[in-house]
């Protein structure tokens, strides 16, 4: 693909050591990979972030944990965890006492035990030491979102530099994907048109398809309140001072765009998804300086919009 020849494509190295090292300092970094700290933070500051519904800390906390006790639907997470393999969303119980996931796994209680057992023994924290396991309420997608509320919970990848979004794609779950949003389960990627807010190209296993599989076609369907999405990413940012971030942000029946989770490292994928190399547009907002929310948004369609019109 002619894409991939491109000289401006960022590339993982690139990324490291001229975004991440230079703008992220220590701190920035240690709040974006605790969940939960990152949740508590931005709360305090008014952002609208997932609602928590418990925590288990330690494994004293997890012997006196009543599953049925927690309200359904669920999200179980660990609060520092790399990948996507470990969320489990619980949907319902079924007759005997067994949680039902999204994707139609089922776990015995005891098995749901173990699963926090191991979170909490560090089997998939970045940091390889003891973890949280953080039990949310489930997101459920606004239903006037035309055709999306079929497709779980797509969330909203917007990268934010220097107080400028530079890119965003819708990211859709799928079969493959196990219902899940992420890129490595295979879910699909769609560029968002950021002038007309609706979603246009879409790519999956690193191809370009005409719909989402085994459901009909998503092109052109306008994305609601996308300004208010875009003003929570550099919200998100400013507050954070995560100067190199990716937002994922989700349309929630309750509030209204909502933060799912802030990542320092974001999957480059991105530019994929975008068929627009990612370095050129760091590079022309690198040293821009802009006073105001409204402005910072204006300016990434202003300078954008030509990658539309070619």
């Amino acid at each position: 693909m002619w894409f991939f020849k491109n000289y401006w494509i960022l590339g993982q190295n690139a990324r490291n050591l001229n975004f991440i090292s230079q703008y992220n300092n220590e701190y920035a970094k240690n709040l974006a990979d605790s969940k939960l700290k990152t949740k508590e933070f931005l709360s305090k500051k008014w952002v609208a972030v997932s609602e928590s519904i418990l925590v288990i800390k330690n494994v004293t906390e997890k012997q006196e944990l009543d599953l049925d006790s927690l309200p359904l639907p669920f999200v179980i997470k660990p609060n520092a965890w790399y990948g996507w393999k470990w969320i489990l969303i619980i949907d319902k119980k079924d007759e005997l006492g067994n949680f039902i996931t999204n994707d139609w796994d089922s776990y015995s209680p005891k098995e749901l035990l173990k699963h926090i057992r191991e979170i909490l023994d560090w089997f998939y924290s970045l940091s390889w030491s003891r973890d949280k396991v953080i039990f949310e309420r489930k997101i459920i997608l606004d239903h006037s979102i035309d055709l999306l509320w079929k497709y779980w919970l797509p969330d909203i990848r917007v990268i934010v530099f220097n107080s400028i979004p530079v890119i965003a794609m819708l990211r859709v779950p799928t079969a493959n994907s196990k219902w899940k949003a992420n890129l490595h389960a295979w879910a699909c990627w769609v560029w968002i048109d950021i002038w007309t807010w609706k979603l246009t190209y879409i790519t999956q296993f690193w191809k370009m398809v005409k719909s989402i599989p085994w459901i009909w076609d998503v092109r052109w369907i306008p994305l609601p309140s996308w300004n208010e999405v875009l003003k929570l990413a550099v919200k998100v940012q400013q507050t954070t001072e995560i100067w190199y971030v990716g937002c994922d942000i989700v349309l929630d029946d309750k509030i209204w765009p909502l933060l799912l989770e802030v990542n320092v490292r974001p999957w480059l994928e991105v530019q994929v998804a975008n068929l627009t190399p990612l370095y050129e547009r760091l590079k022309k907002v690198q040293n821009i300086k802009v006073t105001s929310l409204e402005k910072w948004v204006r300016l990434w369609k202003d300078l954008f919009w030509w990658d539309i019109e070619e």
